[in-house]
């Protein structure tokens, strides 16, 4: 917080709210100009990584597959996806299988080509 100093004998009131202002803006433009150094500090880490590896070190924003689903890194951690909530966020979780290699549908699940309009 900037205390407001009196103003000087010998200046004017115009000349002593301009450096007042100016001082302000020197003061939040240094706060952004951190804040933005911050930000792209971290985001120089956001890059997928591929698929989780044993023994690799992940840092805060990398994002890695683990068996079928996406994970973001919250902080450094070698930890395995799906262990540690502190470490790891779930993004995109596994769905269920597709079609076997034959191109067969599990009867389950009909496909959408057998179904003949009245």
């Amino acid at each position: 917080m900037t205390i407001i100093q009196p103003r000087p004998q010998g200046v004017s009131s115009a000349d002593h709210l301009i450096r007042i202002i100016g001082e302000f803006i020197v003061q939040q433009d240094n706060k952004l100009m951190a804040r933005i150094k911050a930000l792209e500090e971290r985001l120089d880490n956001f890059r997928d990584c591929g698929v989780w590896k044993e023994g690799e070190i992940y840092f805060d924003m990398n994002m890695v597959s683990h068996n079928g689903s996406f994970w973001l890194c919250k902080c450094r951690t070698q930890n395995k996806p799906g262990t540690d909530p502190v470490s790891w966020r779930l993004v995109a979780k596994h769905g269920r299988d597709g079609r076997d290699a034959d191109g067969e549908r599990s009867p389950r699940r009909p496909s959408h080509r057998s179904h003949q309009p009245p």
